[in-house]
């Protein structure tokens, strides 16, 4: 029996995005979101395991999350999320409200 853990179901979301790292600034667009990370494509090559800090306007607000590059392929990227406070659930949690499908 293999360990299977699902992945955390997404949501499309398109909202202009830009990512600092010791790489310099890459600005991107995300494509979708979900509870653990972020799917973006950028306007330059990223690379794998890169570590630094997203942030991005919802409402005129400014909202920023430390993120890993965990896949990438060119200029597309799948980060994930590091979530270590309430202020990170918080946003990840606006992420969602504005991602997930009105019902």
């Amino acid at each position: 029996m293999q360990n299977y853990q699902p992945r955390a179901p997404r949501f499309d979301l398109h909202l202009p995005i830009r990512f600092f790292s010791t790489d310099g600034l890459a600005n991107g667009h995300c494509i979708n979101v979900s509870e653990t990370g972020m799917r973006v494509t950028f306007e330059r090559p990223v690379d794998f395991w890169l570590e630094g800090e997203l942030d991005f306007l919802i409402e005129e607000q400014k909202f920023t999350i430390k993120a890993r590059v965990v896949r990438a392929d060119v200029r597309d990227a799948g980060l994930l999320f590091h979530i270590d406070s309430d202020a990170d659930r918080l946003t990840i949690t606006k992420l969602l409200e504005i991602a997930s499908p009105q019902t």
